[in-house]
Protein backbone atom coordinates (compact mmCIF):
# COMPACT_ATOMS: atom_id res chain seq x y z
CA UNK A 1 0.00 0.00 0.00
CA UNK A 2 1.16 3.49 -0.88
CA UNK A 3 0.21 6.51 1.26
CA UNK A 4 0.77 10.06 0.04
CA UNK A 5 -0.14 13.27 1.85
CA UNK A 6 -1.08 16.17 -0.41
CA UNK A 7 -1.82 19.79 0.53
CA UNK A 8 -5.28 21.26 0.10
CA UNK A 9 -3.83 24.43 -1.44
CA UNK A 10 -0.65 25.77 -3.03
CA UNK A 11 0.90 29.23 -3.26
CA UNK A 12 1.39 30.29 -6.89
CA UNK A 13 2.63 33.38 -8.64
CA UNK A 14 5.88 35.32 -8.51
CA UNK A 15 4.75 38.93 -8.83
CA UNK A 16 1.47 38.55 -6.97
CA UNK A 17 1.54 35.27 -5.00
CA UNK A 18 -1.88 33.87 -4.20
CA UNK A 19 -3.33 30.78 -2.61
CA UNK A 20 -5.00 28.37 -5.00
CA UNK A 21 -7.06 25.57 -3.51
CA UNK A 22 -7.29 22.09 -4.96
CA UNK A 23 -11.08 21.96 -5.13
CA UNK A 24 -13.76 21.87 -7.78
CA UNK A 25 -15.00 25.41 -7.17
CA UNK A 26 -11.53 26.87 -7.80
CA UNK A 27 -10.82 24.52 -10.70
CA UNK A 28 -13.86 25.51 -12.73
CA UNK A 29 -12.97 29.22 -12.46
CA UNK A 30 -9.27 29.00 -13.41
CA UNK A 31 -8.00 30.04 -16.81
CA UNK A 32 -6.28 27.33 -18.86
CA UNK A 33 -2.76 28.67 -18.33
CA UNK A 34 -3.03 28.75 -14.54
CA UNK A 35 -4.81 25.38 -14.44
CA UNK A 36 -1.96 23.83 -16.45
CA UNK A 37 0.63 25.29 -14.06
CA UNK A 38 -1.36 24.03 -11.08
CA UNK A 39 -1.48 20.53 -12.55
CA UNK A 40 2.29 20.59 -13.20
CA UNK A 41 2.97 21.64 -9.59
CA UNK A 42 0.75 18.82 -8.35
CA UNK A 43 2.63 16.34 -10.54
CA UNK A 44 5.94 17.51 -9.02
CA UNK A 45 4.57 16.85 -5.55
CA UNK A 46 3.46 13.35 -6.57
CA UNK A 47 6.82 12.65 -8.21
CA UNK A 48 8.66 13.38 -4.93
CA UNK A 49 6.52 10.86 -3.05
CA UNK A 50 5.88 8.06 -5.53
CA UNK A 51 9.04 6.52 -6.92
CA UNK A 52 7.99 3.07 -8.08
CA UNK A 53 5.39 1.38 -10.22
CA UNK A 54 2.11 0.32 -8.67
CA UNK A 55 0.54 -3.07 -9.30
CA UNK A 56 -2.96 -2.71 -10.61
CA UNK A 57 -5.96 -2.88 -10.49
CA UNK A 58 -6.01 -0.44 -7.60
CA UNK A 59 -8.42 1.33 -5.30
CA UNK A 60 -7.97 4.85 -3.95
CA UNK A 61 -9.02 6.05 -0.52
CA UNK A 62 -8.86 9.82 -0.03
CA UNK A 63 -9.17 11.16 3.50
CA UNK A 64 -9.83 14.90 3.72
CA UNK A 65 -8.75 16.92 6.76
CA UNK A 66 -10.34 20.38 6.84
CA UNK A 67 -8.58 23.49 8.18
CA UNK A 68 -11.84 24.93 9.49
CA UNK A 69 -14.81 23.60 11.43
CA UNK A 70 -17.17 24.97 8.78
CA UNK A 71 -18.94 22.21 6.87
CA UNK A 72 -17.99 21.72 3.24
CA UNK A 73 -18.69 19.36 0.38
CA UNK A 74 -16.37 16.36 0.60
CA UNK A 75 -16.48 15.52 -3.12
CA UNK A 76 -15.66 19.10 -4.16
CA UNK A 77 -12.55 19.00 -1.99
CA UNK A 78 -11.36 15.58 -3.17
CA UNK A 79 -12.31 15.19 -6.84
CA UNK A 80 -9.55 17.44 -8.20
CA UNK A 81 -7.05 15.43 -6.16
CA UNK A 82 -8.33 12.29 -7.89
CA UNK A 83 -8.02 13.85 -11.34
CA UNK A 84 -4.57 15.39 -10.82
CA UNK A 85 -3.23 12.38 -8.90
CA UNK A 86 -4.27 9.80 -11.49
CA UNK A 87 -3.10 12.00 -14.38
CA UNK A 88 0.27 12.38 -12.63
CA UNK A 89 0.59 8.60 -12.12
CA UNK A 90 -0.08 8.00 -15.82
CA UNK A 91 2.31 10.76 -16.96
CA UNK A 92 5.04 9.42 -14.65
CA UNK A 93 4.51 5.87 -16.02
CA UNK A 94 3.56 4.53 -12.60
CA UNK A 95 0.28 3.08 -13.86
CA UNK A 96 -0.54 2.38 -17.52
CA UNK A 97 -3.86 4.24 -17.67
CA UNK A 98 -6.48 5.71 -15.36
CA UNK A 99 -9.52 3.96 -16.80
CA UNK A 100 -11.83 1.58 -14.94
CA UNK A 101 -9.65 -1.46 -15.73
CA UNK A 102 -6.82 0.06 -13.70
CA UNK A 103 -8.71 2.06 -11.06
CA UNK A 104 -11.59 -0.07 -9.80
CA UNK A 105 -12.73 1.90 -6.79
CA UNK A 106 -12.43 5.41 -5.30
CA UNK A 107 -13.60 6.24 -1.76
CA UNK A 108 -13.81 9.60 0.01
CA UNK A 109 -13.56 9.87 3.79
CA UNK A 110 -13.73 12.85 6.12
CA UNK A 111 -10.80 12.78 8.54
CA UNK A 112 -11.86 15.68 10.71
CA UNK A 113 -10.66 19.13 11.66
CA UNK A 114 -6.94 19.95 11.69
CA UNK A 115 -6.35 23.70 11.85
CA UNK A 116 -2.56 23.53 11.39
CA UNK A 117 -2.32 20.74 8.84
CA UNK A 118 -5.15 20.71 6.28
CA UNK A 119 -4.44 17.87 3.88
CA UNK A 120 -5.69 15.03 1.76
CA UNK A 121 -4.19 11.63 2.49
CA UNK A 122 -4.30 9.37 -0.56
CA UNK A 123 -3.93 5.66 -0.02
CA UNK A 124 -3.42 3.41 -3.01
CA UNK A 125 -3.86 -0.31 -2.49
CA UNK A 126 -4.49 -3.38 -4.58
CA UNK A 127 -8.12 -3.90 -5.45
CA UNK A 128 -9.76 -7.13 -4.40
CA UNK A 129 -13.36 -8.17 -5.01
Amino acid sequence: MLKITMPTWIMMGKKKPRIISFNLNTYRNLDRFLEHKLKDEYKKLVQKECLYKIWWPVMLILTYYNWTKRKSDLENNCIIHVKYFLDALVELWIIPTDDYDTVKQINFLYGGYDKNNARVEIRVSEYSD
